[in-house]
């Protein structure tokens, strides 16, 4: 009989496969959406956990990263006419799932914004790949205004022990709509948090310990439930799913989000939980 870590290899592998199939049509229903948007605030998920988002009309994306970027053998999007209507990028901190050199190369010469973590810059002026646009680095807790939108970057505690690199978050508020783009929180301690006050909904990039996916019961599953029923919050929307192109110690699936959201879902009843995969849209109003 097969182990339960060989069942799911086998199903990480079927998804793989579909995912491959299906992303080409998710891409091109994502940018008609994303460009013909008008009103209110939505994201799409463009790949695990990155962002195409539209605040009453303004274009702007979080960590823009593509598929084909991490799973070889694809035909990769053509950036620069699909991504023409952007008028600001948002970085957060420098690991390869987040930092599509690709596309920033595909992009660095068009009229846009960044909002560029002082770390990840000096990475891509290793890569002399720095956007040609206006670059504003971030600083914790002073808010940016762009368009109708306004950002207050953080500290998103991505470093936690000796591991990590540093990342910054994002509040996003617009039109009343409040939004916490926590990044890939590692330390759960929610008290090094600043105070957020009353929140519309909040992203959370599943995770629960380095290397640990295949585990019955990863060692960081309670903490992470924990630190994010933490916020006041009426939504929940947790992505870093079905990463595609990492290893499958590494992969968080559908299976622990089910076990995530019914954890919450009985210390919370209130608070509302879903799951945002690669190709969906979320509606932030």
């Amino acid at each position: 009989m097969p182990t339960d870590a060989e069942t799911r290899r086998v199903q990480n592998a079927r998804n793989l496969s579909a995912a491959r199939e299906r992303y080409p049509g998710q891409w091109v229903k994502m940018l008609d959406e994303w460009k013909n948007s008008t009103t209110g605030n939505r994201a799409w998920m463009i790949y695990a956990a990155n962002y195409l988002l539209s605040s009453k009309g303004y274009k702007w994306a979080v960590d823009p990263y593509v598929l084909s970027t991490r799973v070889k053998g694809m035909v990769e999007p053509d950036f620069q006419n699909d991504l023409s209507p952007l008028s600001l990028v948002v970085l957060t901190h420098k690991h390869k799932d987040h930092l599509d050199t690709r596309l920033i190369t595909a992009l660095k010469h068009a009229n846009i914004q960044w909002v560029i973590p002082e770390d990840v810059l000096e990475k891509l002026t290793e890569l002399d790949i720095v956007p040609g646009g206006q670059v504003t680095i971030p600083v914790h807790g002073q808010p940016l205004p762009f368009g109708p939108l306004t950002l207050t970057p953080f500290d998103s505690l991505h470093i936690h022990g000796f591991r990590g690199v540093p990342e910054t978050g994002y509040l996003l508020e617009c039109d009343g709509c409040r939004w916490l783009f926590p990044g890939d929180i590692r330390a759960h301690d929610f008290s090094r948090l600043p105070a957020f006050g009353r929140l519309n909904g909040v992203f959370a990039h599943l995770w629960m310990g380095k290397a640990r996916a295949l585990d019955e019961e990863p060692p960081f599953f309670h903490s992470f439930c924990e630190f994010f029923t933490s916020f006041d919050t009426s939504r929940l929307v947790i992505t870093h799913l079905n990463e595609f192109g990492r290893d499958e110690t590494e992969l968080w699936t559908e299976s622990h989000y089910e076990k995530a959201r019914s954890w919450i879902s009985q210390q919370k009843p209130g608070l509302v939980v879903k799951k945002a995969m690669m190709g969906d849209r979320v509606d932030l109003d």
